[in-house]
């Protein structure tokens, strides 16, 4: 093993509900963009509840993935979501030009990120079962965030899936710069993979205060304004 050195950020990406693109991202900040709402997608929302949010926008999540097109077919939008924010950083940091694949890594933080979408095929396949798609053996593992990211930018390093609640995305950028720190890797990857709740896991967080409803004869923008004073 090779002596501590520094680590550094070197590129970006970002795919959030306010922009996708750091240049997009950084706008909506400045412009106070303000785009919570009522959770409305497929599998998300329930007829009985109104959890609010803000959803990533998916037109705008495909025109960033038209140079994949040949991968996204069977893609989670957990694994979209990744696959356009590592293509974003990859290019800041120019890695592509890095020779040595099996010096990059990647550390994925965050654990079960794709339940909206397997709720939707479990329901769906629940009466033929047997009809279901061969690749949910594979692709129900948040490991199978690994497998798309390593193919799409040959990544042959150490890398790895961790979870440590909302604390995942910290944990990954802490395991990054250890294995950069302490010479395994000379690049990592470090990815704070979007969750994709579905209403189970929303009515849960709602159940612990940890999400709100919105009341009635309220609009979902006076209810959620956290950096409002109180």
């Amino acid at each position: 093993m090779q002596a501590a050195s520094n680590a550094y950020i070197t590129g970006r990406g970002v795919v959030s509900a306010i922009g996708i693109g750091k240049k997009a991202f950084s706008s909506s900040l400045q412009q106070s963009k303000q785009v919570f709402s009522t959770l409305k997608r497929e599998h998300r929302q329930h007829a009985q509840s109104h959890f609010i949010g803000a959803e990533i926008n998916t037109a705008d999540l495909s025109a960033a993935l038209v140079d994949y097109k040949d991968m996204i077919r069977t893609l989670s939008f957990s694994a979209k979501a990744a696959l356009v924010a590592v293509d974003e950083a990859v290019s800041e940091a120019n890695l592509s030009s890095q020779k040595s694949r099996d010096r990059i890594g990647i550390i994925i933080g965050g654990t079960n990120l794709q339940q909206r979408q397997w709720i939707g095929l479990q329901e769906h396949y629940q009466q033929k079962p047997h009809f279901l798609r061969p690749h949910y053996g594979f692709a129900y593992l948040d490991s199978d965030l690994l497998g798309v990211l390593t193919e799409a930018f040959n990544i042959q390093g150490e890398s790895y899936v961790l979870g440590g609640a909302s604390a995942s995305g910290q944990m990954a950028i802490i395991h990054a710069a250890r294995l950069v720190q302490t010479g395994v890797l000379d690049t990592v990857i470090a990815l704070g993979a979007l969750s994709d709740l579905s209403y189970w896991e929303c009515q849960g967080l709602t159940a612990i205060g940890a999400m709100a409803e919105c009341p009635e004869n309220h609009s979902p923008v006076e209810v959620c304004r956290p950096f409002d004073q109180a």
